[in-house]
């Protein structure tokens, strides 16, 4: 069978994402310890938005299930997070726009690198726990949370990372907030998933 257009540009642009991926490892090698770390969690988001278009390009009407993306993001970072660093979903089902969906990746993959790397310390076992659920107002919370050391929220930090988080809640017009999980961080987002975020 020919592949049709459509066909041939996702397949393309899947390829291009797992190259440009692939480069970012190779810039990473003998690179200073900052600049490992910043070209890896640039990887991971483009990892995440790979996910994304897997499940874009097999929707039959371009919605995507956030809750199923989740879980497999979930299943990807669990990998990456390494042994002793398990990252469990629960999540609904919740069609999405890919535009949503993207941007809720990145947040995850923001969030849930972070915990596996400075939650708990080094040698110590503990997982990560991404949650997705329609609350009764009609909007979704969406979680991350950790069982590790206590520590200062993210909202007070100036990077990046936090630049990221605080961008992509403002985009979906949500809500964020940092609790005390005593012990640990729980990152959590409440938001309103429409038709019109593409």
């Amino acid at each position: 069978m020919i592949p049709d257009a459509a066909d041939e540009a996702n397949h393309r642009i899947a390829n291009q994402l797992q190259l440009v991926a692939a480069l970012i490892a190779v810039e990473a090698r003998g690179a200073s310890r900052e600049t490992i770390a910043a070209l890896e969690r640039t990887r991971e988001r483009i990892v995440a938005i790979g996910a994304v278009h897997h499940h874009l390009h097999t929707s039959d009407d371009g919605a995507i299930d956030l809750g199923d993306y989740l879980e497999e993001l979930g299943e990807r970072l669990s990998r990456s997070c390494g042994p002793g660093r398990p990252v469990t979903v629960d999540a609904e089902t919740v069609p999405v726009t890919s535009a949503a969906a993207t941007m809720v990746g990145v947040l995850a993959t923001e969030l849930v690198t972070n915990a596996c790397k400075h939650a708990y310390r080094a040698g110590e076992p503990g997982g990560i726990l991404m949650t997705l659920h329609r609350r009764a107002d009609g909007r979704y919370r969406f979680a991350v949370e950790d069982r590790g050391r206590a520590s200062a929220t993210p909202s007070a930090g100036t990077g990046l990372g936090n630049r990221l988080i605080h961008a992509t809640a403002a985009k979906l017009g949500a809500t964020v907030a940092w609790e005390d999980a005593d012990p640990g961080t729980r990152f959590l987002m409440d938001v309103r998933f429409r038709p019109d975020e593409e």
